[in-house]
């Protein structure tokens, strides 16, 4: 190998002998080149997602809070909260946010309600985004005892595409969103037709409701929210003091899993037990035949 092409001689060394070559593999990266492979690195680092409070001093959380209402406002919906204090104060507990690269791509709001957390607001970057990322932490919380949402168009779509199923208990119903009986969909209601979900009936237990600043949208109800009232802890950090496999897959609501969050398993038929039972008892009475077969053989040779 040539070494000259990576560490020319010194003619001019006092010596007269040039210093030895450094191998190609010895050479340390330019500090551009080493900071260029840190920022790949850094971009090929999946996003995180972090829990700050909406009422924090840091300055870092501010700063964050701050990326969060920008992109709440670049939705293409009307964004009824003006200023990032209004929106602050309208969610006053914790908020969700999707971090990359200390930039803020996504996030989810709530505000506390008797019943648990209501999920009401989320926004991302990009369409992308909220497909890959808030859609998949909307389900993770919505199957979570203690958090809920009022859902409808893309958001429900595609979350009922994952197999969530809403909350058609009208009981629990009237008593999270205060509509009555004439405003909740039942099985037969042409209303199912008139509001569709996508290409589809809206879902049984979909209901019309009056929303401030935005008229009358219909909705439905998602998630396991918490009907007895009982929490664990206080301010901010309660949470739910109900298990999933007790809350009926929607706090009771008939919501959660499509399959009521269930483990489906094989029963065995009582038929196919049965079954089983008489090919036993016909394999003990072949057995007994062939041994009585084999004495009476063997008493006949023993005659002759």
């Amino acid at each position: 190998m040539d070494f000259d092409r990576f560490v020319p001689h010194d003619s001019h060394h006092p010596s007269g002998i040039p210093p030895p070559p450094l191998l190609p593999s010895f050479h340390a990266p330019p500090p551009a080149a080493a900071a260029t492979a840190a920022a790949a690195a850094a971009m090929r680092r999946p996003p995180q997602w972090i829990t700050i409070d909406s009422k924090t001093t840091d300055a870092d959380s501010i700063d964050l809070l701050k990326q969060s209402f920008q992109l709440y406002k670049n939705r293409p919906l009307k964004t009824p909260r003006k200023t990032m204090k209004d929106l602050n104060d309208y969610y006053p507990c914790n908020l969700m946010l999707l971090i990359s690269n200390n930039k803020v791509i996504g996030g989810l709001m709530w505000w506390q309600t008797d019943y648990g957390n209501k999920i009401s607001t989320s926004f991302s970057e990009t369409p992308d985004i909220y497909k890959k990322h808030i859609i998949p932490k909307y389900y993770e919380l919505l199957t979570t005892p203690g958090y809920y949402a009022e859902l409808s168009d893309a958001v429900e779509y595609l979350l009922r595409k994952r197999g969530l199923d809403n909350i058609k208990d009208t009981s629990n119903i009237k008593e999270l969103t205060r509509v009555t009986d004439a405003d909740i969909f039942d099985n037969n209601d042409r209303r199912r037709q008139q509001h569709k979900l996508g290409k589809n009936e809206s879902p049984v237990g979909s209901y019309l409701r009056d929303i401030q600043g935005l008229g009358v949208k219909r909705k439905a109800l998602y998630g396991i929210p918490c009907m007895n009232k009982q929490f664990v802890g206080k301010g901010c950090f309660k949470k739910c003091k109900i298990h999933a496999r007790d809350s009926n897959g929607g706090g009771g609501g008939g919501g959660g899993q499509k399959n009521g969050g269930r483990r489906k398993t094989r029963k065995r038929s009582k038929r196919g037990t049965h079954h089983h039972r008489r090919r036993r008892k016909t394999r003990k009475r072949r057995t007994r035949k062939r041994r009585t077969r084999r004495k009476r053989i063997t008493r006949v040779s023993s005659r002759t």
